[in-house]
């Protein structure tokens, strides 16, 4: 395993490469619980927006806020934003309107209660979000620059998505390129 983020730029998917390689130390021993701190400050952005990007392509935002990494929206949120993805961060964002104060609870348990209920009574909101990400970022996680006033539209009047403003994993070669000198670890 490399020790900085420069040798992953040599790989055919640097993103998928780097990513595998962060799962291996923030889990290391401890399979089923994270831990981000034996990460750069640098990596652990990454790694966010991995973790983000992973369970977004797998189950969109109930998956997201329902698992692990549903309790450290907020620092996901910081690292979108620090790597450029302003608009998947501003999804996010609106996702989190679900619970008190828009932030997740850390705990899993309570968290999971707080979306169930809502999930009751407003059962397509998150889908509603799941199919904007989807539209706007495909499976490459590209999102496109629009006024995400649409979203309050019901879904067969969004509009027709434009040219892509934002591509998740484009994003993140260019943080990788930018700090490649960085180490992987803390």
């Amino acid at each position: 395993m490399p020790e900085t983020l420069g040798p992953y730029l040599r790989q055919e998917d640097p993103a998928i490469a780097l990513w595998l390689d962060l799962v291996r130390i923030v889990y290391g021993d401890s399979p089923h619980q994270p831990h981000p701190g034996r990460l750069s400050a640098e990596a652990r952005t990454l790694f966010e927006v991995g973790a983000f990007h992973s369970e977004m392509r797998n189950g969109g935002f109930h998956q997201y806020l329902s698992g692990l990494f549903g309790g450290r929206a907020r620092e996901t949120l910081a690292a979108l934003r620090q790597i450029g993805a302003d608009l998947c961060a501003g999804l996010l964002e609106r996702a989190l309107t679900i619970f008190p104060g828009g932030t997740a609870p850390q705990d899993g348990e309570e968290r999971r209660a707080l979306l169930c209920a809502f999930h009751e009574r407003k059962p397509s909101f998150l889908q509603q979000l799941d199919q904007a990400f989807r539209r706007q970022a495909g499976s490459r996680g590209v999102v496109l620059e629009e006024d995400l006033d649409w979203l309050q539209l019901p879904p067969a009047e969004w509009p027709e998505p434009s040219a892509p403003e934002e591509d998740l994993e484009a994003l993140q070669l260019e943080f990788i390129q930018a700090n490649r000198a960085v180490r992987l670890r803390a």
